[in-house]
């Protein structure tokens, strides 16, 4: 742990100005576009991830504290110096965020879904407090049902993506093109899934006059990814997009009549816009083991209906769990083809995969008893 420190100590950023702000947003990596929805100079971030910490506290909670615990110490050390009355997150796994009440009981604590949860998720919510939040707002009805065994289920609030919420599901603008949404990630490996669903999706634009662009999850695009797309020798490729903050995804997604992914969270929040979405993985082609190696990400999560539907299929009109050139166009006809009646069907039959709200009039409605310090627009 000494080591640990010792590295902390030599790669993070210190800063020294300690301020009081109204609301702790925790953290800014997970959190940051809560800034967005705050009235300026009334919230500060928690850096967790080793970003920044308080040089201050730094060395009092390790004078104090030691290296034991050192993380947790220090988080509740900042609450003792910058006293927040409100603490707001996205990280809605984190355990030290369920501990705050039992420490600091006067502190409002709000936690908001941000990624699927699967039933290992489930599991590590039972050990965590009952009582450690005044609000948890989740995406849909079924969720709020889970956790309302858990804890309390009258500080549970079905409100959709909060992050989806802020952008219309009508927007102006269309370009009769796919958007691919791609789930690679700097220094991993290039996911099967992205890589053969990105060829079909280039062989089906080919044969119908179509194209489609490519959504990263970065600021920039690195060599090794430009060369590798290079390598796939697309023929209907027209646009690599990078993500210049939190909002650009969203923003480029509603321009796009058609989207497209292996499985995602922001495929799902396309869907409870609206959105015509083909989703394409390899989860029936491979072992755990197998789709962990190829995919890097384990395969339990998966598209996000398998918890709620009553049968378990494999596959529906604009989804499958095979990977193959066969499924692959069927479900990108459906999703290009299919007329307005038709594909409302199949969104019905799907309607609490995820709400919606648009501008969040539920989540800033309950916000507003307990002075949250909204800005103006939302009000």
């Amino acid at each position: 742990m000494i080591r640990k420190l010792l590295k902390l100590f030599f790669q993070s950023k210190f800063y020294f100005d300690l301020k009081n702000a109204d609301v702790l947003i925790y953290d800014y990596s997970s959190s940051g576009f809560l800034k967005d929805i705050i009235k300026k100079n009334k919230y500060q971030f928690f850096f967790s991830r080793l970003e920044r910490f308080n040089a201050k506290i730094f060395f009092s909670t390790l004078l104090k504290s030691g290296s034991s615990n050192f993380g947790n110490n220090y988080f509740f050390n900042f609450i003792k110096a910058t006293k927040p009355k409100i603490i707001i997150s996205l990280w809605s796994i984190n355990k030290c965020l369920y501990d705050v009440k039992r420490l600091f009981p006067h502190i409002k604590v709000i936690i908001i879904q941000g990624h699927n949860f699967d039933v290992d998720i489930f599991k590590r919510f039972k050990k965590f407090p009952k009582n450690s939040f005044d609000f948890f707002f989740v995406y849909n009805k079924f969720e709020r049902s889970k956790l309302g065994k858990i804890f309390e289920k009258k500080k549970i609030h079905s409100i959709g993506s909060l992050k989806n919420n802020l952008f219309s599901r009508n927007p102006l603008i269309k370009k009769k093109k796919f958007i691919y949404l791609s789930s690679y990630k700097i220094n991993n490996v290039f996911p099967y899934n992205d890589t053969k669903f990105m060829l079909y999706l280039d062989k089906f634009c080919l044969t119908n006059n179509l194209k489609f662009d490519i959504q990263t999850r970065y600021s920039k695009i690195t060599n090794k990814y430009a060369r590798f797309i290079e390598s796939l020798n697309f023929k209907t490729l027209d646009t690599i997009l990078v993500k210049n903050d939190h909002s650009t995804s969203y923003k480029n997604m509603c321009k796009y009549k058609f989207v497209a992914s292996s499985a995602s969270t922001l495929a799902n929040e396309a869907l409870a816009s609206g959105k015509r979405v083909a989703l394409l993985a390899s989860f029936s082609n491979f072992s755990n083991r197998e789709y962990f190696l190829k995919n890097n990400i384990e395969k339990k999560f998966k598209f996000g209906f398998e918890l709620k539907a009553k049968a378990k299929a494999k596959s529906g009109f604009f989804w499958s769990g095979k990977m193959s050139e066969k499924e692959a166009l069927r479900i990108l006809d459906n999703v290009v083809y299919s007329n307005n009646q038709k594909w409302k069907i199949e969104l019905r039959k799907i309607k609490n995969l995820m709400l919606y709200d648009y501008y969040n009039k539920v989540f800033f409605k309950k916000m507003k008893k307990i002075n949250f310090p909204i800005k103006e627009r939302f009000n």
